[in-house]
């Protein structure tokens, strides 16, 4: 019998099958197509329970179906969280914020962490040893940055996205793409920098797209999880 994950995104779902030792089985489709995929996909397996994390469904005809099929938990504010916020409003902390966080404080005990989400923004929150949640910052990533130059200008171009970058860029292209990437990264050691000197000793847990991109351009070991919230949702699912 496997727990069913379910991470809706604003374009793509992805869902996965834990059982005692971790991930048995994960797969994506396309948000668009989830009322008609998402229980079809789940079907030939003998599932327990389920956990829900929506951000990019706007429907409910999939939920309505799902809870059908398998006892289903909706991740909200409100769920019980193997961790303490210190958020003042958490009902506009992000789902995905949540689950990465819960994944650190099982992952992670004892330790004052960071976790950095390197998607479209670029997130980071704070957890503390005690496992209270401090907050964090939200800033754009480095696609956002690149589309923002371009949006907000009226000579510069839109640059297609690429990760192998230089350090200074020997044309306009190159240029807008090193100050994009590379701005993010030293925002990125700034912000480790800054919370080391608050915190002493700090582990620092990357996820999301970008994050085999920068991990490896830190100076400080990083750990890189690319199913972090993955994991924090199955965390969360066996509280409930």
């Amino acid at each position: 019998m496997h727990d069913a994950v379910i991470d809706i995104g604003n374009t793509r779902v992805k869902v996965a099958l834990f059982d005692q030792s971790g991930i048995a089985q994960q797969w994506t489709l396309p948000t668009v197509d989830i009322a008609m995929g998402l229980v079809p996909s789940l079907v030939p397996y003998r599932l327990g329970r389920a956990i829900v994390s929506n951000v990019g469904a706007r429907t409910t005809e999939w939920l309505t179906a799902l809870q059908e099929f398998v006892s289903v938990h909706v991740l909200s504010y409100r769920s019980r969280l193997p961790f303490e916020t210190r958020y003042t409003t958490p009902q506009t902390l992000g789902l995905d914020r949540i689950a990465a966080v819960a994944a650190v404080a099982i992952d992670y005990p004892d330790r004052n962490c960071l976790v950095i989400d390197a998607g479209t923004c670029i997130t980071y929150d704070i957890l503390t040893k005690d496992r209270i949640h401090l907050g964090g910052n939200i800033a754009p990533g480095a696609d956002m940055r690149l589309r923002a130059m371009h949006d907000y200008t009226a000579a510069l171009p839109r640059v297609k996205r690429q990760r192998n970058v230089a350090d200074y860029g020997y044309s306009t292209d190159s240029a807008l793409l090193a100050g994009a990437w590379g701005g993010a990264l030293a925002e990125i050691e700034g912000f480790i920098a800054r919370y080391e000197a608050q915190l002493g000793t700090l582990d620092v847990v990357m996820t999301g797209g970008d994050a085999a991109y920068f991990a490896p351009h830190l100076k400080k070991r990083i750990f890189a999880r690319p199913d972090l919230v993955l994991h924090g949702l199955y965390q969360i699912l066996l509280l409930q």
